[in-house]
């Protein structure tokens, strides 16, 4: 029979201990719900200061926290309902205007931050007073009837930045050690959300400012672009008007001119033709940004425009004795459908990028086909490319290291510019290299002209 008995309680007491538990975990997860609803700390610490009251059951909260620049505890939240604000209009001022300073002897508050121990006390003077004055804080507790006031610091990443004062109502024999798992929980939970808080507070101020920037920045693109619009028409015109006159010197329209002077007359015409060529490539920039550039496509055999390039560059590829060559298919290579001179400018980029970045050895062109793509290569023995620049070739202004030792000129816009020229005639560009000093491959890839489904393709943008 005593066994049975002993049994029996035993028995009730794990019961006991189970619904403790469970009340404990259940409390916990409802907090858990009630913090998750927002990320306003001033919202988060006041629905923790009335959930100690709501869901714990205790007589309330005060949540304070330190002030590093001054050195001090400020309350940040207080249980707020209908007994503590009675309580709390016996002070002469509002329980947030009071400061706790953060020196040894202060109080138990300032005590139990400075040490990271928790602390108990019949008296909530002993905790709020100073700076709170003793006969205040007395009329409160008698009022609240508090009987136990527990300090327990709150940590975040091993530090500690404030206190939650718990006011019960029973003696501090009466606390159980579940109680006390409680109120640590608690005060851990508030650690972590005041951390994931500060955390997101930061990456949206970070944020903001990073919109802020790209909104200005695309501000500044816009103005430069623009510029680069009116500065490239309004040189144009001379441009033109100079290299006409120097065309019209050179071939005698004006008289025969000695030979040092014609000499100086031809280099002033080239550069005067390298300049007009970059006011080309500032004008296709724009006219790309502003979706003003425009596309005249009709029936094109190729090969015509590359014999035509290869031409045009083989005096510059001569100077550098490079083996220079178009490998034409052996079938007839069909049509494509393109805007002639726009992708006329792409194959004698790509070409003479070919021949500046060769020091010696190749520069070879060649043409691919199958039933519904052409493909354009070019193929160099040059300086090559390394193998994580390859992908950021194509971006406005990006030159590969290295090649400045060999080409100072250029904008760093041509390959920019081939690849929007190619993607607006539904095609693809890409770069292909071994390595440094092993030479590269540009290619590109367009549909072939299908007379059914182009003939009468309107323009395109």
């Amino acid at each position: 029979q005593e066994k049975v008995e002993e049994r029996t309680r035993s028995l009730k007491e794990a019961n006991k201990g189970l619904e403790e538990r469970n009340k404990f975990l259940a409390t916990m997860q409802a907090v858990t719900n009630l913090i998750s609803r927002t990320m306003d700390l001033k919202q988060v610490n006041q629905m923790i200061a009335d959930s100690i009251a709501r869901e714990l059951g205790y007589v309330g909260g005060i949540l304070s926290f330190v002030d590093t620049e001054k050195n001090v505890l400020k309350v940040g939240a207080i249980t707020n309902n209908t007994e503590t604000k009675k309580a709390l209009a016996i002070l002469p001022k509002d329980p947030r205007e009071y400061e706790t300073v953060l020196e040894e002897g202060y109080s138990l508050g300032a005590q139990t931050v400075l040490s990271g121990k928790i602390n108990f006390s019949d008296k909530m003077s002993e905790f709020l007073s100073p700076p709170v004055d003793k006969d205040s804080l007395e009329k409160i507790q008698a009022q609240l009837g508090v009987k136990t006031i527990v300090g327990v610091p709150v940590f975040s990443e091993a530090k500690i930045i404030g206190i939650i004062h718990f006011l019960m109502s029973v003696k501090k024999d009466q606390i159980s050690s579940l109680d006390i798992e409680t109120m640590t929980a608690l005060t851990n939970q508030v650690g972590i959300v005041s951390r994931n808080v500060k955390l997101y507070n930061t990456l949206q101020h970070a944020n903001e400012e990073l919109q802020d920037a790209n909104m200005r920045l695309r501000e500044l693109d816009k103005a430069k672009s623009e510029f680069l619009s009116i500065a490239s028409h309004q040189l144009r015109t001379p441009i033109s008007a100079l290299k006409g006159y120097l065309s019209m010197i050179i071939e005698g329209d004006f008289g025969k001119i000695p030979g040092p002077i014609n000499k100086v007359v031809k280099d002033l015409f080239e550069s005067a033709s390298r300049l007009a060529r970059l006011i080309n490539v500032f004008l296709n920039v724009s006219r790309i940004e502003s979706g003003r550039l425009k596309l005249e496509k009709k029936p094109l055999q190729i090969v015509d425009m590359v014999e035509s390039v290869m031409d045009e560059l083989k005096n510059e590829a001569a100077k550098k004795e490079l083996k220079f060559d178009f490998k034409k298919p052996k079938k007839k290579v069909p049509q494509i459908f393109a805007d002639s001179d726009k992708l006329r400018e792409v194959v004698l980029n790509l070409i003479d990028n070919s021949i500046k970045y060769t020091p010696q050895g190749s520069v070879i062109a060649s043409i691919e086909f199958d039933d519904e793509n052409l493909t354009f290569m070019v193929e160099d023995t040059g300086i090559g490319i390394k193998k994580d620049e390859v992908k950021t070739l194509f971006r406005k202004f990006v030159r590969g290291s290295g090649v400045a030792q060999v080409h100072t000129g250029g904008s760093g816009l041509g390959l920019f510019i081939a690849q929007k020229i190619i993607k607006e005639h539904g095609g693809r560009i890409w770069a292909e290299s071994d390595g440094q000093g092993k030479g590269s491959r540009f290619k590109f890839e367009i549909p072939l002209y299908d007379e059914k489904t182009m003939e009468y393709a309107p323009e395109e943008k």
